[in-house]
């Protein structure tokens, strides 16, 4: 029997030590080979081991090097074999890979796929899975690296499209290859866990492009950690908005805007929840509607996202503008805010730095704002259907809104600017708010309060306060004061009106308004004091003098008093979708019943208690209209004491006011058997009311006006001015 070459430990050492260090470097295999040989040479006088040597570890050698080497080269070869195939200039290159799967570990570098005349590529993709754990139904992601993808996702009208590959069609092929399998029911004795250690995306450039859709994403980088000593995932993430464009809304940003996102994920797999805080910064967006939309920075600190609730510790919003000058603020910001699926809270919403200019062109649009007809109709009908929607939902379950209290912040001070170039002269009014509180907002039953305080200069003072519901029907009250207002800035309005242009006058307004269910009832005191107003529009005041019934003349001349001052209640009425007040509406629709209520109130002053009637009377003469006073009855063809009386009343009145003009109207009864000189009776009852004023002051003689006597319902003796 031959003698055995005896193997030292330094022999066996050397194989096992080499052995392994190739299993756990990422290349080296030549280096491994050429020492695992020599070894084995030495190694093989020993016929046994020889033997040992050729039948299990040549075998396994070469199993190792097809399942590192050969099986991922032929998988890379067969993938740019397909890839070529999806399109005639389709081609996949990569710079550099490994594969080490006992360890779990793919990497590729420089991949690069050309298609449609583009290029998409990656620069580095290293993924790091625990192979042990597998073993326990664990899929471990040790680390991950994924740097420097670029590349365009275009989205047609039916399908989308990545790197030059259509989605669709993969998804076609994959559900025809699932519906040919069988599908086994999920064992449960065997789920899977799945564990995060380490992931790192950066330096991604994403394009996302559509026929009304153009964007490009930066992800400068997001990191996932998982600390030993923590529960769950820590977060950090930085993405940048390159590019944005609508062209049918005609939205676009004018600058990069950032996003900043950190903090923890914790319960991944069953119930995810985010803590942290998100910042997003500099934004300025372009639209058709308005023409630049944008803010500083808005900020969202103790963030708290879940499935179930999401929650805001403070909401910050710093230097907003909406328009060159529709809208800015300094700040805004709103503490708690909690949101589930059954309603939304907040704590206070607090703002400073308020300044407004809401300017009215002479088309009647606002400056800045570019509102189409069209998309208003659109904008309706989409409304309507929502509000049909809310209302269905509603007769289910109420989505809760409660906003503590808005308010201003203590000692700053807003403006508001209100110009109107659709009336000349123009309106140019600066409001600067003192105080602004609106306080339990809500879309339920408790009612809300508002409360305004402001003024126009260094005398004025306007004072709103208003508590109601926020109800479809809502109810509550309303109280508006208005102090030592300049009647100057109105003028454009009050030309429009009623066609007096205002040279000088002070507006004191109180409105008291009671709101039941959506309807208005209440009362506005107006009181212009030192007025001033000469005619600028003949053809508006005689429009109006139809519409109240009265010479629009007669009618300031009766509601004046010896100051000029003007005094009258405004009725307010109607609903609260379409009230009967308002800027225009109190200086016009509003405005001209006060005018006529006044006028009346006046008259009614004036000739009490002789006359009982004055109302608003039908055409009378051949152009103007009038009001109407109580008629005269004669008795045996003389005027009473009480009837003398109550001409002395009228006289006077006239003598107060020239502008008053009287008109005497003789009507007799036609039901009646009629003398033959019924005409010259009539017409001498009429001459005797003239008569027996133009005595008492010769100069009434040209401003009492006797008409044709009439055939009508009752003898009577008409008058009004």
């Amino acid at each position: 029997m031959k003698k055995l070459i005896p193997c030292t430990v330094w022999d066996y050492f050397t194989v096992f030590f080499t052995t392994s260090a190739w299993l756990k470097a990422n290349n080296g295999t030549i280096s491994f080979i050429y020492i695992f040989l020599t070894r084995v040479a030495i190694l093989s006088v020993n016929k046994q081991f020889y033997s040992i040597t050729v039948k299990w570890l040549l075998p396994l050698l070469v199993l190792v090097l097809l399942i590192q080497i050969v099986v991922p080269a032929i998988g890379i070869h067969y993938l740019k074999n397909w890839y070529s195939e999806q399109g005639n200039d389709h081609e996949l290159s990569i710079g550099s890979w490994s594969f080490v799967p006992w360890r779990g570990v793919v990497s590729l570098g420089d991949v690069v796929f050309s298609h449609d005349g583009e290029v998409s590529n990656i620069h580095k993709l290293h993924v790091n899975i625990g192979v042990l754990d597998l073993l326990d139904h664990k899929i471990t992601v040790e680390s991950l690296l994924f740097d420097g993808l670029e590349l365009t996702i275009k989205k047609y009208a039916e399908d989308t499209h990545i790197v030059g590959l259509s989605i669709n069609s993969m998804t076609k092929s994959s559900d025809q290859t699932s519906q040919n399998e069988p599908i086994n029911p999920v064992d449960e004795d065997h789920s899977w866990a799945f564990e995060i250690k380490k992931i790192d995306i950066k330096n991604h450039k994403l394009g996302w492009l559509q026929p009304n859709l153009n964007m490009k994403w930066v992800i400068n980088n997001i990191n996932l950690i998982n600390p030993s000593n923590s529960k769950g995932l820590i977060l950090g993430a930085e993405l940048t908005l390159h590019e944005l464009s609508i062209p049918d809304q005609g939205v676009n940003i004018s600058k990069p805007f950032r996003i900043l996102l950190n903090g923890e994920i914790t319960h991944i797999v069953e119930q995810p929840e985010f803590k942290g805080k998100l910042e997003l910064g500099a934004l300025q967006v372009q639209t058709q509607l308005v023409s630049a939309i944008g803010f500083e920075r808005l900020t969202l600190s103790d963030l708290n996202l879940s499935v179930t609730k999401q929650t805001v510790g403070l909401f910050e919003l710093e230097g907003l503008v909406i328009g060159e000058t529709l809208l800015a603020l300094n700040r805004y910001a709103i503490d708690n805010i909690q949101l589930d699926d059954s309603q939304l809270t907040t704590g206070l919403h607090e703002f400073s730095g308020l300044n407004s200019v809401i300017e009215l062109t002479t088309e009647n649009t606002i400056k800045g704002l570019v509102v189409e007809s069209d998309a208003n109709e659109v904008v309706a009908v989409q409304s309507d259907q929502a509000s049909v929607k809310i209302r269905e939902e509603n007769e289910h379950a109420i989505f809760k809104i409660d906003i503590e209290n808005i308010k201003q912040a203590d000692n700053d001070q807003g403006r508001i600017r209100l110009i109107n170039r659709s009336v000349d002269p123009e309106m140019d009014i600066t409001f600067t708010i003192k105080d602004l509180l609106i306080t339990n907002i809500n879309n339920h039953e408790s009612p809300l309060g508002l409360y305004l305080l402001a003024n126009t200069d260094e005398y004025s003072q306007v004072k709103f306060e208003a508590t109601t519901n926020l109800l479809e029907q809502p109810s509550g009250e309303i109280k508006l004061e208005v102090n030592q207002f300049n009647l100057i800035a109105l003028s454009g309005y009050v030309e429009k009106a009623i066609g007096y242009h205002v040279n000088q006058g002070q507006l004191n307004y109180t409105m008291n308004v009671i709101v039941d269910e959506g309807k208005l009832a209440g009362e506005g005191k107006l009181k212009i004091n030192n007025s001033l107003m000469t005619p600028s529009d003949k053809s508006r005041m005689d429009q109006i003098s139809k519409q109240i019934s009265m010479p629009i003349e007669t009618v300031l001349s009766l509601i004046k008093d010896d100051n000029n001052n003007i005094e009258m209640s405004v009725p307010i009425k109607g609903n609260m979708n379409a009230p009967d007040f308002g800027l225009d509406d109190l200086i016009s629709k509003v405005g001209q019943k006060a005018l006529m209520a006044a006028s009346l109130h006046y008259i009614k002053q004036a000739i009490f208690p002789y006359g009982l009637l004055v109302n608003v009377a039908d055409y009378v003469g051949s152009e103007l209209f009038s009001i109407t006073l109580t008629p005269i009855v004669y008795e045996e063809n003389e005027l009473t004491q009480d009837q003398l009386n109550y001409l002395k009343k009228i006289l006077a009145m006239m003598q107060d006011k020239d502008n008053l003009q009287l008109h005497v109207c003789a009507q007799v009864d036609q039901t009646i058997k009629l003398e033959d000189n019924w005409y010259a009776v009539a017409l001498e009852k009429a001459n005797k009311i003239k008569r027996v004023m133009v005595e008492a002051d010769k100069d009434m003689s040209g401003r009492i006006v006797v008409c044709q006597p009439k055939l009508a319902d009752k003898t009577q003796v008409l008058m009004g001015f």
